[in-house]
């Protein structure tokens, strides 16, 4: 039993963590990068 829930503790964390990923990448889609995009540190402008 003790081990049915850890996993079920683990999975849930799991699940947590995926959802904080994916609004930060839905973030990062829809406002771009800004002052941590590539084009503007390395190669010193946009396109």
């Amino acid at each position: 039993m003790a081990g049915a829930l850890f996993l079920h503790q683990v999975q849930r964390k799991a699940e947590f963590l995926l959802a904080i990923w994916t609004v930060a990448v839905l973030m990062f889609a829809g406002y771009g990068g800004g002052p941590l995009s590539v084009d503007r540190n390395i190669l010193k402008r946009e396109f």
